[in-house]
């Protein structure tokens, strides 16, 4: 009875993910009892019989039950073991017995010891093993969400890329269907990019194109949608913009961008680009 007890509140503390210093008083308490238990119960057995088996029992019992640390449990087994030694020279008075019997005593607790490392070492691998699991999923989804932006994001500007921007497009559409109102879709160029390469190289080119998805981001608002969708080519949702406020928005855009001058390892660029603009309304469908 007492060890289906001690066994039922073991696997309660086991089974709990932080551990209190109280868990382990009861939890130390617990093997102390049913280990000196089962020394003092054989003890008293000497009076009827020779056999060990309560001792025998008790240490199986520990090493089976409970997750005990090896160096704790060779403490805990030997000090056992001590008092085991000492109950069995007051109760067993026949030396070759008495011998036997410590010796049996010995070889009990080294089974107990063998079977608590043998638990302890395959909870060690368990617990390796679901970290390396969880390790495993969490680079998983670190993947897969490096997957989603270089499926979303263009790699050079950290804009939407032209596949993205479509599926925004539509979205869009569907949402003007729906509620009403209206956005303006802008298409920009820079003029003559082409030259820019040339006569610079693709690294001044590219840092140039970096700075300028920069200059247009801070010239709109968060709710905006920028996407580059060619190599020199980028387009602009303005959500919820009137065609008369987009065509002020874009001539602000084109008149910063001419202003502005692009320093690249120190050397000044000045472009200048080219604006397109369309109306979204219900006149047109998410296939348009």
């Amino acid at each position: 009875f007492l060890l289906i007890v001690l066994c039922i509140l073991s696997f309660k503390l086991r089974n709990t993910e932080r551990v209190h210093i109280w868990d382990l008083v009861v939890k130390y308490a617990m093997i102390c009892t049913i280990l000196i238990s089962g020394a003092i119960i054989t003890s008293i057995d000497q009076l009827v019989t020779y056999s060990i088996i309560p001792f025998l029992i008790s240490s199986i019992a520990v090493g089976t039950i409970f997750l005990i640390k090896p160096s704790h449990s060779l403490i805990l087994y030997l000090l056992s073991y001590i008092v085991y030694y000492i109950s069995m020279g007051i109760s067993q008075k026949e030396a070759s017995v008495l011998l036997s019997n410590r010796i049996n005593g010995f070889t009990s607790i080294a089974l107990g010891i063998f079977i608590s490392f043998m638990m302890w070492r395959a909870n060690v691998l368990n617990l390796q093993q679901r970290n390396h699991i969880q390790y495993q999923q969490r680079e998983l989804e670190k993947k897969n969400k490096e997957l989603i932006h270089l499926a979303t994001f263009d790699h050079l500007t950290g804009l939407v890329n032209r596949r993205h921007f479509e599926d925004r497009i539509a979205n869009e559409l569907a949402r003007i269907n729906r509620q009403g109102g209206e956005s303006c879709l802008l298409i920009l160029d820079i003029d003559d990019f082409k030259s820019i390469n040339d006569k610079f190289g693709h690294p001044t080119g590219d840092t140039l194109l970096k700075e300028f998805s920069l200059l247009l981001t801070d010239q709109l608002r968060e709710v905006d949608i920028i996407a580059r969708v060619g190599g020199e080519e980028f387009a602009i949702i303005l959500v919820g913009v009137d065609k008369y406020t987009g065509e002020s928005i874009g001539q602000r855009i084109r008149e910063k961008i001419e202003q502005h001058i692009f320093i690249i390892e120190e050397v000044e660029i000045s472009i200048t680009i080219s604006i397109g603009i369309s109306l979204l309304d219900k006149s047109l469908n998410s296939h348009g």
